[in-house]
């Protein structure tokens, strides 16, 4: 169920675009010490990049510090509380001011409040109310300079195995209905329409299935809601046949058979 506003329709999300990405990526996760952990990953073998990750806990505070090719990426000290967790980012040692980042996430009742904002004073606020099987939200882009910006709804009710959401801006530029159902164990299928102003509105039809023994397969159809047929497919399929490691294969075609895949390592150390 969800607490904050990005919760809300957050099982849409990940069944239409969960584990679809078309890079190629290697990542290590180890935890050498008590309390401590290693995270290092590497992407692209044409021009590959990647970044080294620490970060250490000691009671409710964590610290972690993120490394890539250039040095220093970013810090960040988080304290949690029983019901909120306050975050500070830095992105410069040399002017760690500029970079500063603050968020906060708080529950309060049936009410979960996120807040982010920047030296700049420029960051973001939500709520989301939960109620029963429902959850209904707001957030909006805030700013010393412009005051409030962007706001954003969604809503989300489960009706027996049914979720259903959607997801809407103020100006109504942008939408999104699903509703996605848990037909079995192991399975899930889904459909959405997402529309963008001037007429952008595409279907789109989902099926996930869990086959066992960590692995799992996922197909998704999107196409536009128009007369004529110009679908692009996108499909997965996920598998822990390496040890301590999970496999993703990803790839994507549309009508004129072009295509692209990516293919992603997780090993835990």
């Amino acid at each position: 169920m969800a607490k904050y506003y990005p919760d809300i329709a957050k099982g849409a999300k990940d069944l239409f675009t969960g584990a679809l990405s078309y890079e190629n990526k290697f990542s290590l996760d180890a935890k050498p010490i008590s309390g401590g952990s290693i995270s290092a990953s590497i992407k692209n073998a044409d021009t590959p990049t990647g970044t080294l990750t620490t970060s250490y806990v000691v009671d409710a505070i964590t610290g972690e510090v993120e490394l890539s090719k250039s040095g220093f990426s970013k810090g960040t000290v988080k304290y949690n509380a029983k019901d909120s967790t306050t975050q500070a980012t830095v992105s410069s040692l040399s002017n760690p001011l500029d970079g500063l980042k603050l968020s906060n996430s708080t529950l309060i009742g049936q009410v979960g409040v996120k807040s982010e904002i920047t030296k700049q004073l420029k960051g973001t606020l939500s709520a989301c109310y939960v109620s029963g099987p429902g959850a209904m939200g707001v957030e909006t882009a805030i700013s010393k300079a412009g005051g409030i910006g962007a706001t954003s709804f969604a809503a989300q009710c489960k009706v027996g195995d049914v979720m259903y959401s959607a997801k809407t801006t103020m100006k109504l530029d942008a939408y999104q209905v699903a509703a996605v159902n848990g037909v079995g164990a192991g399975e899930t299928v889904g459909v959405a329409v997402d529309g963008k102003a001037g007429g952008d509105v595409k279907a789109s039809l989902a099926y996930a299935k869990k086959l066992g023994g960590g692995h799992s397969v996922k197909c998704v159809v999107v196409n536009p809601v128009k007369k004529s047929f110009d679908p692009v497919v996108s499909a997965n399929f996920v598998t822990s046949v390496l040890p301590k490691t999970t496999t993703t294969v990803a790839v994507q075609v549309d009508k004129a058979l072009k295509y692209k895949y990516g293919v992603q390592l997780a090993t835990k150390a």
